[in-house]
């Protein structure tokens, strides 16, 4: 089984210089694979904070593969291989680790052959019954019909200096270069979350860049993505029946978390009574005009306009879209600072908008980012994806969260799928963009 480490770091050498006397029973192969973690716990996670580069180690989970870890952990400290941030709060942090300065480089394979090791860190990484039992219909393609080419790792190379990159260049490189080799491996994982029910997997962690170099059966893929995915879900929350337990309607609290997988936050506390209240008492004009304006894709262009009329500041789309997702977002208590000033504009024009918003946000602050991913998985997973599978159950598809890749030919049905699922559920057209996968060999 390959593990990685830093490339000039000479193993051999280093324990002969370095002897590990204070490890007892000592395993090379084990000390690879705590090396290895470094590399190998951002390239799992989608986002890894890499701000000053340590690595959280869950020591319960270290345990079961390295009993004595805590003597490979003092030995790697000691020579100056890693180094610790020394912190850890128990149920919430890890300690960290990091590389040495010296070993801040690009990575090697070396192979490890420990039995138990392999077999345990094979087991880990098998893919989950109950997972590949629902979903069968997504999971049956991750085969040895995909495939990245080897050009990738040269791209890769070309993109990141060792010499100069900071920590969070350098874990982008960790990251995409392990999730390479992974697919390049057949070495596969897929997952379903427990929060938003998105369907995790090789494709979501790689960086959309490295995309272009996977092919399936040689045949080039092409994503079609749900622009905008967040804003254009919203109105479905001023709508009375989506928190209705009516079997007729076509989407609603019931069906989101009527699953094998438990939704706790949306199953157990949503929706807050008062939202329903708004719904059924309140003259909801601020409500109509701001889902007309998503509806037309002008949102962003509306609140440019408005703090320009109102600040005489004057944002560009990109900014003007981290200010939408700021005022959606941010915890209710952040309002009267004077950095909320968008806020409470956004609260003056769309005022029933944002008491809904600020109520759901209530329970928890992240329940309302959650509630519209939950949507989001809903139809293209259970909806869309699943008719595909009755439909044209030889067809490749693959998710990454708001968007379907498929190989190129099909792009046009799968295009069709989500025009007409999207506006026959959520009740407008949505708008979607075609990707194509295509490298550049020359690149």
């Amino acid at each position: 089984m390959k593990q990685f480490i830093p490339k000039n770091l000479n193993l051999d050498e280093h324990l002969e210089n370095h002897p590990p006397k204070e490890i007892k029973s000592f395993q090379k192969d084990s000390l690879i694979y705590i090396i290895s973690l470094i590399s190998e716990i951002p390239a799992n996670m989608e986002r890894f904070d890499s701000y000053n580069g340590y690595v959280p180690i869950n020591a319960r989970t270290l345990k079961k593969k390295v009993n004595n870890y805590r003597q490979y952990l003092k030995y790697l400290l000691r020579t100056g291989i890693l180094e610790t941030d020394n912190h850890y709060i128990i149920g919430q942090k890890s300690k960290g680790y990091r590389f040495n300065e010296k070993y801040r480089e690009k990575l090697k394979d070396v192979e490890i052959v420990k039995y138990t090791l392999v077999r345990s860190t094979k087991k880990e990484r098998q893919i989950d019954e109950n997972v590949e039992k629902k979903y069968n219909y997504l999971v049956k393609w991750f085969d040895e019909g995909l495939q990245v080419d080897s050009s990738a790792y040269d791209y890769l190379d070309s993109q990141h200096n060792s010499s100069t990159w900071d920590f969070r260049d350098m874990y982008k490189y960790f990251s995409a270069f392990r999730n390479i080799q992974r697919i390049d491996s057949n070495d596969y994982f897929v997952s379903v979350d427990s929060t938003v029910g998105r369907f995790h997997s090789n494709l979501t962690n790689l960086r959309s860049d490295c995309r272009n170099f996977v092919t399936y059966n040689n045949q080039e893929l092409v994503s079609t993505d749900l622009t905008n995915s967040q804003p254009y879900l919203s109105p479905i929350l001023f709508r009375s029946d989506f928190y209705n337990s009516d079997e007729s309607s076509l989407i609603n609290i019931d069906k989101l978390t009527s699953d094998t997988f438990s939704f706790p936050s949306l199953s157990s506390s949503f929706p807050p009574p008062m939202v329903v209240k708004i719904l059924q008492y309140t003259d909801n004009v601020d409500v109509e005009n701001y889902s007309q304006l998503v509806h037309d894709g002008v949102i962003y262009e509306y609140i440019s306009r408005e703090i320009f009329d109102q600040y005489h500041i004057r944002l560009n789309r990109k900014e003007s879209k981290d200010v939408f997702f700021s005022i959606m977002y941010s915890g209710n208590q952040f309002f009267g600072q004077e950095e909320a000033k968008y806020k409470r504009l956004f609260r003056e024009r769309f005022p029933n908008v944002y008491k809904i918003f600020s109520l759901i946000k209530s329970i928890e602050k992240n329940l309302l980012a959650c509630t519209l991913q939950r949507i989001e998985s809903y139809i293209i997973i259970d909806v869309i994806c699943k008719r595909i599978e009755i439909e044209r159950p030889y067809l490749p598809i693959f998710t990454i969260h708001d968007s379907i890749a498929t190989t190129v030919g099909n792009e046009d049905y799968i295009k069709y799928l989500m025009y007409y699922e999207f506006t026959r559920i959520i009740g407008y057209k949505p708008m979607l963009k075609t990707e194509y996968w295509r490298f550049n060999k020359e690149w």
